[in-house]
């Protein structure tokens, strides 16, 4: 058995991706039957388990951290105005191969981003995210630094990202930490 740590590969398993090759979409299934995958679930081992684990219960969904809870992406991005937000090794670094794993399985795609609950885009910008009375950035109790959900900027960064996301393969965009 490989590592828990081990890198995912695609290559192993007959998954290459041409440059100018676009990942097709998966039909919403009539019926879902999905399970939840972290970002880091789906960069080792762990994958290849939960893929066949998927095929033997005879599940069709996949719901993966297109971004992480602290608002970090866990993909390169292809969009400039979204690369602030990438970290240089992201958690997830060959997401279009794994895309296209979940498409050739008939797998359908979601992709889980956590929106108003977000340091990354809070630290490039400041002015959106709720303030202290007293100046700085407002932490709730666990230490999370929220953007305003009324800020037009916060709206058009949570587009940008999951027009990014349908365009890399995602089938659905599930906005989580929506709250006023």
């Amino acid at each position: 058995a490989a590592p828990q740590d081990a890198p995912l590969t695609f290559e192993d398993h007959g998954i290459v991706l041409d440059d100018a090759e676009r990942i097709s979409h998966v039909a919403l299934p009539p019926e879902v039957r999905g399970i939840y995958w972290t970002a880091r679930t789906a960069t080792n081992y762990r994958a290849q388990e939960l893929i066949e684990y998927m095929r033997e219960y005879d599940l069709n969904t996949v719901v993966l951290d297109a971004k992480l809870d602290d608002g970090t992406l866990a993909f390169t991005p292809h969009d400039p105005e979204l690369k602030p937000y990438a970290e240089e090794k992201p958690a997830i670094p060959e997401i279009d191969a794994l895309l296209k794993q979940l498409a050739l399985e008939d797998f359908y795609r979601i992709a889980r981003v956590p929106i108003m609950r977000d340091k990354t885009l809070a630290a490039v910008h400041p002015e959106i995210a709720l303030q202290k009375k007293d100046g700085g950035l407002w932490h709730d109790s666990a230490g999370s630094v929220w953007v305003d959900p009324a800020a037009p900027a916060a709206t058009e960064y949570a587009l940008t990202l999951a027009r990014e996301l349908h365009s890399r393969g995602f089938d659905e965009i599930q906005f989580d930490y929506v709250r006023y």
